[in-house]
């Protein structure tokens, strides 16, 4: 068939062919072959589906493509009656899809029928939520760089099927009077995607207080969800910082014991914040998938914030679209895109600085460009990172893994080179990555070699790869060469906790980093990191 765009609206970047992976190949199959999923008129949805699990049936039973694409050429016979119908083209290559998300590994981590049908095809919907005006997947952000002070923005965002009228958060402080905040809409079309996205701002909110607050409209309100604002002395002994950090989750059942660990410490007050830089939900392809994680999280996410940044799983589908348009992060502010996936935190009292950094591309390879680049040294040289001993940069790749794929021994280097420099100049204590998945820590290293053994103001940062907590694809185990930076490693499925805290007289920060087994609560890892004030700008 003739070639047209291709239906992620994808450019066409022939330089970068070389490093595109098996999902490059299958856009490719299928944007030579099918071409813009939005010419398919509507009522082929049962027809597609129809197809689709044909098709599934007989590879399962071995049957050869060959023989697939004949039957199915029958089938769509009987289906399309006019040859015409851009469903007619669709039809007859639906084999050659299936078969292609089957050896990208599709056919365990994703409803194949909801791909080909609603993500590609664009022949079916996805509808997002369990009743049409019943707000769901509550989720609450912080709105501004500054998490810890006299006056605090929370972001709450949520979803229902149809748009709402008059949507708007209300909340009540300290059992206070009750106040309200309107909010604003946003939605999205693809991968057959149907719904509204909420977002309001509880402004000005005072430190230390309790915060009652339910989304909704006249139509439909949410229950009643809590979250308690962060102290003004949040980050000093008396009162450290309590973080958790993860990386590589999703919703399906192998991250489930680390979801109901994150539950178990929202529940008894033990967590302030989490941090999650990529590979979110797992949903790729699939929308409807990100509507099960995010129902999942929302017990979780409605009570602490949830902090993000992008991942490959989010990126390579659609160009981060669904990630882009479901989370607003702070704004990064001068020197950057307006749509930037990246921003900074700042908690003066614990003397931590935190930068969520964007480490993805849309053909799946690892780049913080030149721009990012210098809006993280605009960062590390404001006022407010140059007074924090502690900088903690985060993004999804890692910088150093242990494994003998391609992930390791080519992009790492590629990230180090543009990065690595940076972050031993301007003082960065910790590199939180995920994307690898298991638990690994390295002693303080740059250029591949140790600068030292002791955790206490190393000469260079300390790098996690905290993608154990685990996703559908599965843990990662350890190949390659066993190289001297590697100071800690396990494929067990696990979580950080960091209790982070400056001491008042010697202005040293203290960051109390542990590594804990979901199921278990076992602890997997434990090491403190200290940076006093001199050591923040070597």
């Amino acid at each position: 068939h003739a070639h047209r765009d291709p239906p992620h609206g994808w450019e066409d970047v022939e330089s970068f062919r070389p490093v595109l992976n098996g999902m490059m190949s299958l856009r490719e199959a299928w944007s030579a072959s099918v071409g813009k999923p939005s010419d398919v008129p509507g009522g082929h949805c049962a027809h597609c589906a129809e197809v689709t699990r044909l098709v599934e049936k007989l590879f399962s039973n071995g049957t050869t493509l060959k023989e697939i694409e004949g039957v199915v050429d029958v089938l769509c016979d009987v289906l399309v009656h006019n040859t015409s119908d851009p469903f007619n083209f669709i039809c007859r290559d639906i084999p050659g899809l299936v078969a292609k998300l089957v050896d990208y590994g599709e056919a365990t981590n994703a409803n194949i029928t909801n791909v080909v049908c609603a993500d590609f095809a664009h022949a079916c919907t996805q509808r997002c939520c369990i009743s049409k005006s019943a707000p769901e997947q509550v989720h609450l952000s912080f709105a501004q760089t500054a998490i810890v002070g006299p006056a605090v923005d929370m972001q709450v965002a949520w979803v229902t099927e149809v748009n709402a009228s008059g949507a708007c958060v209300r909340y009540q402080v300290n059992a206070g009077p009750w106040a309200e905040a309107a909010a604003v809409t946003d939605t999205y079309t693809i991968g057959g995607w149907v719904g509204t996205l909420y977002f309001a701002t509880m402004a000005a909110l005072p430190p230390n207080a309790t915060v009652r607050y339910q989304v909704g409209s006249a139509g439909a309100w949410s229950t009643v969800f809590n979250f308690s604002t962060l102290p003004e002395n949040a980050g000093t002994p008396t009162r450290p910082l309590r973080i958790i950090g993860l990386a590589d989750m999703g919703f399906g059942p192998n991250g489930r014991p680390t979801v109901a660990a994150l539950s178990r410490a929202v529940n008894r007050g033990a967590v302030d914040f989490i941090l999650h830089p990529g590979d979110i939900g797992y949903a790729d392809g699939d929308q409807a998938w990100w509507d099960d994680f995010m129902r999942l999280m929302e017990p979780i996410m409605s009570r602490v914030p949830y902090m993000t940044g992008p991942g490959n799983h989010e990126c390579i589908w659609y160009n981060c679209t669904a990630y882009k348009k479901r989370f607003r992060m702070p704004a990064a502010g001068a020197g950057a895109p307006a749509d930037a996936m990246y921003y900074a935190l700042q908690a003066p009292p614990a003397g931590l600085s935190m930068l969520m950094l964007n480490s993805e591309t849309w053909y799946d390879t690892p780049d913080i460009d030149a721009v990012q680049r210098r809006w993280m040294v605009d960062v590390f040289n404001s006022e407010a990172s140059s007074a924090a001993p502690f900088k903690l940069v985060m993004h999804h790749r890692p910088l150093y893994c242990l494994s003998s794929s391609t992930e390791c021994t080519v992009f790492a280097p590629r990230l180090r080179a543009q990065v690595e420099g940076l972050y031993r100049d301007h003082g960065v204590a910790a590199v939180m990555v995920g994307h690898i998945h298991n638990y690994q820590r390295t002693w303080p290293v740059f250029n591949g070699s140790v600068v030292s053994h002791d955790y206490t103001n190393a000469a260079a940062p300390t790098n996690f790869i905290n993608g154990g907590a685990g996703n559908r694809e599965g843990q990662m185990p350890f190949t390659g060469p066993q190289y001297a930076w590697a100071a800690k490693y396990t494929t067990e499925r696990t979580y950080m906790s960091y209790v982070v805290w400056r001491d008042p007289v010697s202005g040293n920060v203290t960051f109390d980093a542990t590594t804990i087994q979901s199921r278990t609560n076992a602890v997997v890892d434990h090491l403190t990191i200290v940076r006093s004030p001199r050591h923040a700008q070597p």
